[in-house]
């Protein structure tokens, strides 16, 4: 064990001198290319955080769950450094989320479940700072950060409603609303923070994987409320594309 142990040492003595000259994390040569273009094709899961448990009257208990969804879209490779690359963009994304509410009335003790879908279209413009390190000629590895905004273009909220009054019982009743729209609860612009990391090979052949942070409160004010309610997009990516 020994011997086998001095002889990792002794290998990674002599390899990583010649790994490190050959890997430069901070190369701010001029690139070849000032532009590269690209097409991005993505699977996402999608949910959103909201206070509804306290801040809907007679809410006992929400669940959102996530749902999967896609995205596709182009991104242009603005190549500052051979280590630095503005990259803005341009999605349709379809998110998804369900949800379940829980509600009590203190007036008829009345008792009602909601189970829910609520699905929307947006465009996305994401403009990413991207450090790109160049393990070798045909392998770069890239880390990325920078804001989206989001822009609602459709959307849906499609739910069941299950009460339950004392002395009777009501059937199961689906309804269908807008999600943007003025009968829908969610605003239809967002901004927020996109952050991830990806692999190029050969140049051309990119996979990443991003998490995606809403920052803007995207739920509208509802008169009544005991307080202002309050709600946030998140999103993780999973991406496949191709740079020309």
């Amino acid at each position: 064990m020994k011997k086998i142990i001095l002889s990792i040492l002794a290998t990674l003595t002599i390899v990583a001198p010649q790994a490190q000259a050959q890997i430069n994390l901070m190369d701010d040569g001029l690139p070849e290319r000032l532009f590269v273009f690209g097409v991005r094709a993505a699977i996402n899961t999608s949910n959103l955080s909201d206070n509804l448990s306290s801040a809907q009257q007679g809410m006992k208990w929400t669940n959102n769950q996530w749902k999967a969804g896609f995205s596709m879209g182009v991104v242009c490779d603005i190549n500052v450094r051979n280590f630095l690359t503005l990259q803005p963009g341009l999605f349709l994304q379809r998110r998804n989320h369900d949800y379940t509410h829980m509600i009590s009335s203190a007036q008829d003790g009345s008792f009602t479940c909601n189970d829910g879908n609520r699905s929307s279209y947006y465009f996305q413009i994401p403009i990413l700072a991207s450090w790109r390190v160049d393990f070798t000629d045909d392998f770069q590895w890239q880390l990325d950060f920078g804001p989206y905004f989001l822009y609602g273009i459709d959307g849906d909220d499609k739910y069941t409603s299950f009460s339950i009054i004392p002395g009777l019982v009501t059937e199961n009743v689906t309804r269908k609303k807008d999600y943007f729209g003025s009968d829908g609860m969610v605003k239809g612009y967002d901004w927020g923070f996109k952050m991830g990391t990806g692999l190029v090979v050969l140049k051309k052949y990119y996979v990443g994987i991003h998490y995606e942070a809403g920052c803007r409160n995207v739920l509208k004010p509802v008169e009544g409320s005991p307080q202002k309610y309050s709600g946030h997009n998140k999103a993780w990516q999973f991406s496949i594309g191709y740079n020309f």
